[in-house]
């Protein structure tokens, strides 16, 4: 009976891994969201080299589309507007995320942005 039970929980751990792989594949289009806050919040010099930098990977393979904007001042508490800048990139899978991430252009424009942040933040999620 024991190994009845053992069997049924190995069959239900394999079941349940499988299960997971299986969601992953599913899963719909990914959003890439970047919360930026720079080194100089006041410079507007700084905020359009930001943009302008970070637009450029809007052309990028396997984009679909790609949003950069200022933060929406909120007395909400819910609301974090403490940032200067959010970006939000969106691709058909998990593997147009990767390879976006691994582009050398994709590389050069983050390396190129770094000395301008002062701290960013980066969230991503399925459909």
């Amino acid at each position: 009976m024991k190994l009845f039970y053992a069997l049924a929980l190995a069959l239900a751990l394999l079941s349940g891994t499988s299960h997971a792989r299986a969601e992953e594949n599913r899963q719909g289009r990914v959003h890439h969201v970047v919360i930026v806050w720079l080194k100089e919040p006041g410079s507007q010099a700084v905020r359009s080299r930001y943009q302008e930098i970070t637009r450029s990977m809007a052309k990028l393979p396997g984009v679909l589309s790609y949003s950069v904007g200022s933060a929406i001042p909120s007395t909400h508490e819910l609301v974090d507007s403490s940032y200067d800048l959010a970006v939000e990139a969106v691709f058909k899978d998990k593997a147009a995320l990767e390879a976006y991430n691994a582009n050398p252009q994709h590389q050069q424009a983050v390396a190129t942005m770094r000395p301008l942040v002062q701290k960013l933040v980066v969230y991503e999620f399925a459909e």
